[in-house]
């Protein structure tokens, strides 16, 4: 049977692969299960291949024939930046579709392939990263959605790919016999159907806000002079007698962290599954989870002050067993979640015995805050792509829609493009 392809969920994934991804369709093989008489059953080989342009995906489990899971390859995008050779002029077309004409030389020469993301500089208006739908040697063109500005013919315009894998890729989903050798005839490409992204390192992932918090409530309960910093910014160990952490006003609290270890008493085994409005099962690989610790210093040049700083500290984590952050800033009647937290190791403030070469006087401790699930990067919300409140309410709207729509770039949570025709497998 020839397979098809209509949802991709979620449609992007970091340049590192690595994510789940849910393709929804019909027609996907299936092995049937037999039993061994032993008692023993071999693990089956996959019965579907999974191609991202030209790399496999990788632990495909065919759920349903019209339903399988695989985990997206790194990209197979490799290589450098590409950039027009030779400062051709340039025309910027704005179509449909829009299009990017040079005078001389060949954007195929030069590296440009169809799927990647380029950076448009130098130019009149249209500065900015778009997406490649198609390339010859003379014309660029853009996916459908990505728009220019009528301008040229135009010389020093520079038009450069994103480097180390970015872009979008085709998915070819193919019915593989008993041996593993794909099948004839039993295979589909989607065009441009899946997208690599790097980290967006200007977003807040879910563990950011959670540092972000934990600071906004020792500046709320204990010292509003309280600042995140790092050991390359000064000498942590304010036990050698030596130097202490420089604070811009006295008195004040320095927290240096997090550092973060895996947690395996919090962490949850295997893959979870949500259970849509419309009945459908989502799948999403468990997060992993840490433990991340904050050395606390305390300064003061008053000695009486800083013993009244350590007890307002050793009160705070006394009175203060979990760390409350919003679900979802967006929407706070999503509730909140609550981490534990405590001294590391059941220990406490101490302070530190000796002079210094600044005359200050210090104390310090290491606190902890536990079961912190890493299910997301920055510019990925929610298992390394999926939102559960967006993917919920995209996916139930989302199987209503009639129609197959591939040609666009995926860059939200999920890629919807039509019913699942069924197949129960």
């Amino acid at each position: 049977m020839v397979p098809s392809v209509v949802n991709i969920l979620p449609a992007r994934a970091p340049v590192g692969g690595r994510a789940l991804v849910e393709v929804y369709g019909d027609g996907f093989r299936m092995k049937p299960v037999t039993e061994n008489p032993t008692g023993v059953t071999p693990v089956a080989s996959p019965a579907v291949e999974v191609l991202f342009d030209t790399e496999p995906g990788l632990n495909v489990r065919v759920l349903k024939s019209n339903r399988l899971l695989v985990d997206a390859p790194p990209s197979p995008l490799t290589g450098g930046v590409v950039r027009v050779q030779g400062s051709p002029s340039l025309t910027f077309a704005p179509g449909p579709p829009a299009t990017i004409t040079r005078a001389t030389g060949s954007w195929l020469d030069d590296g440009f392939r169809a799927g990647q993301l380029i950076r448009i500089a130098r130019s009149t208006s249209n500065d900015g990263e778009r997406t490649l739908a198609a390339v010859t040697a003379t014309v660029l063109t853009l996916v459908t959605g990505d728009t220019l500005v009528a301008e040229g013919p135009a010389v020093g315009a520079v038009v450069e790919s994103k480097a180390h894998g970015e872009g979008v890729v085709d998915v070819t989903v193919r019915n593989l016999d008993d041996a593993g050798v794909p099948i004839p005839g039993e295979s589909v490409t989607v065009p441009r159907a899946f997208a690599y992204r790097r980290p967006q390192l200007a977003d807040e992932a879910h563990l950011t806000r959670l540092v972000r918090q934990f600071i906004r409530e020792w500046r709320r309960q204990v010292l509003p002079n309280t600042v995140l910093s790092v050991h390359t910014e000064f000498d942590a160990t304010t036990g050698d007698g030596l130097n202490i952490t420089e604070l811009a006003t006295l008195p004040g609290v320095a927290l240096v962290g997090p550092a973060v270890t895996e947690d395996r008493f919090y962490s949850l085994n295997g893959q979870l599954e949500v259970v849509l409005p419309s009945g459908e099962v989502l799948v999403y690989d468990a997060p992993y989870t840490v433990d991340m610790g904050f050395q606390v210093i305390g300064v003061s040049d008053s000695q009486v002050e800083l013993l009244n700083l350590l007890a307002a500290a050793t009160q705070f984590v006394d009175r203060n067993p979990y760390i409350y952050l919003d679900r979802d800033p967006a929407d706070l009647s999503r509730g909140k979640v609550r981490y534990e937290f405590d001294f590391a190791g059941g220990g406490g403030f101490e302070v530190a015995a000796g002079t210094n070469i600044s005359n200050l006087r210090s104390f310090s401790g290491t606190v902890i805050i536990r079961g912190v699930d890493i299910e997301d990067i920055a510019g990925f919300p929610g298992s390394l792509g999926r939102d559960l409140a967006t993917t919920v309410e995209d996916v139930d709207a989302g199987l209503a829609v009639v129609g197959v729509q591939m040609e666009v770039e995926q860059l939200g949570e999920t890629y919807d493009v039509g019913p699942s025709p069924g197949g129960e497998g």
